[in-house]
């Protein structure tokens, strides 16, 4: 009988442990990249490229609000309960025309790949980006993808 009820016992807390892990897991995951960044599939919403890290994605995409022209980069993690926007952000690339380049940085977070610094490239001429922090010697080779419309 004793083994009876610690077996029953094993089980029942088995169970109650797989679905705390199931809700933690899936709490505020979706179906969609789209979804996960709150898009309206109607809207002017392009994601123009999807970089994959080891640890989920970084999606640039294209939003054009009031004929206004924004980039919209986000880190987007996925298992397989969905995806979830851990960090995002947006900025305006109309009315830069005087400047080369923007320039963004994403800071380190916790369960990605970031932190990562990234921009639009204005001006045609520029073929190639280096990147050095303040605090290092060490220069590095930006990667620079040609989306077609733009080069991030």
């Amino acid at each position: 009988m004793k083994k009876k009820i610690i077996l029953i016992s094993t089980v029942v807390i088995s169970v109650i442990v797989f679905l705390i892990f199931i809700a933690s897991n899936s709490n505020g995951r979706t179906d969609s990249i789209q979804e996960a960044l709150d898009k309206n599939p109607n809207s002017n919403f392009e994601i123009i490229h999807e970089e994959y890290t080891d640890k989920g994605s970084i999606v640039f995409s294209i939003n054009v609000d009031n004929n206004k022209k924004y980039l919209s980069t986000a880190f987007i993690s996925k298992n397989i309960f969905g995806y979830k926007d851990l960090y995002s952000g947006v900025s305006s690339i109309d009315g830069l025309g005087k400047r080369d380049l923007t320039i963004k940085y994403f800071p380190a977070i916790k369960q990605t790949s970031l932190p990562i610094y990234f921009g639009v490239i204005l001006n045609d001429e520029i073929v190639k980006v280096n990147v050095r922090q303040s605090d290092n010697s060490e220069i590095k080779n930006a990667k620079i993808i040609d989306t077609g419309d733009i080069r991030i």
